[in-house]
């Protein structure tokens, strides 16, 4: 006969009901973790945390970490306006924690300037990481790879504002911060890389823009291969030069080989995706022949 040992749990014994913080925590963590694999489950989770969150009132953290959750989950599913009201609201309230949660602010305003400027607002997001910035030099450190992040985030915003100085000196910040740190970095740097091209294309100095896309794009297919997202879109930076340089075939090869990829990799519904696939159709126009999507691989 067998006997059953001290501390053996009965599988048919009632389980104890979970507090409202409890399932909070459960709800919160399982939405965190479908966020790397599945966008519609870790909604689905983020939205019932959200709801339960709700009842802690406007001074809990957790609201505050709730909505940030999931509005960025439906940022991930493309509904922008969705994700900017939730992002806006846990801006509302993680400024007005007590006591302050710096770093928790900081994560949510970057996720805020990204919003705004999905949504156009250029003037808004630039304001929001300005204090994000801010948050890192004077409370936080701002030598890490989330400062340098927010900067990069911030410099491109100011770059499309034609704020073309304070985004080369926020671009070359960032690129210091993460030449500082590990190497596994390299990525961020070909992206600094990149948008430092792009910055440069817009002031008219093409031969320094040049050298710097074709940078990155070897970092990219050295750090994984020339298959990837960051590969295409670092590569489509260079095709807006020749666009602009009136190397017409040229660019349409990039911007043919970057639709195939980012099709292949994030989808056809992405704003790369979008945002190529535009480049490509005007500069088949201009070559006065119909878009032919696809093509061979750019070499």
């Amino acid at each position: 006969m067998l006997v059953a040992c001290a501390g053996d749990v009965d599988p048919s014994a009632p389980r104890p009901a979970e507090t409202g913080e409890e399932t909070w925590e459960r709800l919160y963590e399982s939405g965190q973790r479908w966020s790397r694999t599945n966008t519609d489950a870790s909604a689905l989770y983020h939205e019932r945390a959200w709801r339960l969150a709700r009842d802690f009132g406007p001074t809990d953290e957790r609201l505050a970490r709730s909505e940030a959750a999931f509005g960025e989950a439906r940022r991930r599913q493309g509904r922008i306006a969705e994700a900017r009201q939730l992002v806006r609201s846990a801006a509302r309230h993680a400024r007005g924690l007590e006591p302050e949660n710096s770093a928790l602010l900081a994560a949510v305003l970057q996720s805020l300037g990204l919003l705004e400027v999905m949504g156009g607002d250029l003037e808004a997001a630039e304001a929001v990481l300005v204090e994000s910035a801010l948050l890192w030099v004077e409370r936080l450190d701002p030598h890490t790879a989330e400062a340098a992040e927010n900067i990069v985030l911030l410099a491109e915003t100011q770059r499309r504002l034609g704020k073309f100085d304070d985004a080369e000196k926020n671009l070359l910040q960032a690129a210091a911060i993460y030449l500082d740190l590990d190497p596994k970095y390299a990525i961020r740097i070909a992206t600094i890389q990149n948008n430092l091209g792009l910055l440069y294309q817009d002031l008219g100095r093409y031969s320094d823009a040049e050298p710097l896309h074709r940078r990155a794009i070897l970092s990219a297919r050295q750090e994984s291969n020339e298959h990837n997202p960051n590969t295409a879109i670092y590569s489509r930076g260079l095709g807006d030069l020749y666009a602009h340089t009136g190397e017409l075939e040229g660019a349409e090869e990039l911007y043919r080989y970057a639709l195939d990829v980012l099709e292949k990799t994030v989808g056809p519904d992405n704003i790369e995706t979008h945002i190529t696939r535009r480049r490509l159709e005007d500069v088949s126009e201009r070559l006065g022949r119909p878009e032919a999507l696809g093509g061979e691989t750019f070499r």
